[in-house]
């Protein structure tokens, strides 16, 4: 890169994914963890390799889940159970693989983003979570190339039933707003 016009964001980057691998990397932990932990983060930069550099979904959620294009499951891993008012958020860049109208997110792309997310609010229990219903309501396009917040969180428990909701947002606009109940099922 001859000219970088962004240096400062770039060094904040450089600056967080340090710290990252530094509270990895100091901790106190067997042989097998570590594997374990260098084997997730493989998978996960070769995952961000395989994306388009334009189209990468990045977010964190109170069960510590870090993802890239879906979810990574760490090996191992029992979450508690799931809770109301679990929330999950993460930062958006839909690239020309998902344009619509041009120069416009297509909105199949938002609703799989909004899926994604509302399947990390019941991320790696020991039942399996599906979306039986997903409604989304546009109320502006999302631009591409932009970073477009999403924010989706666990409103109720009913059984077998997990009631979530959601928004995106655009420069503080909302973009869209989901609503989505997830069917759990134990496996076979």
């Amino acid at each position: 890169m001859d000219h970088d016009p962004h240096p400062m964001e770039r060094e904040r980057l450089r600056v967080a994914l340090s710290q990252l691998l530094e509270a990895f990397v100091e901790r106190d932990a067997s042989a097998e963890d570590l594997n374990t932990w260098a084997g997730i983060v493989e998978r996960f930069g070769d995952r961000i390799r395989e994306a388009p550099p334009a189209s990468v979904l990045w977010g964190i959620g109170n069960r510590g889940v870090f993802a890239v294009r879906g979810i990574l499951a760490p090996a191992q891993f029992t979450a508690p159970a799931a809770r109301a008012g679990e929330t999950f958020s993460a930062t958006v860049v839909f690239g020309a693989d998902q344009e619509g109208h041009s120069g416009l997110a297509h909105g199949g792309s938002i609703a799989q983003a909004f899926d994604y997310l509302f399947s990390a609010l019941d991320a790696y229990g020991q039942d399996m979570c599906f979306t039986s219903e997903l409604s989304v309501r546009f109320l502006r396009p999302v631009p591409l190339h932009q970073s477009a917040t999403f924010e989706v969180s666990l409103d109720g428990i009913d059984g077998a039933l997990r009631k979530a909701s959601g928004r995106a947002s655009v420069g503080g606009l909302t973009c869209a707003e989901a609503t989505a109940v997830l069917a759990v099922k134990r496996p076979r």
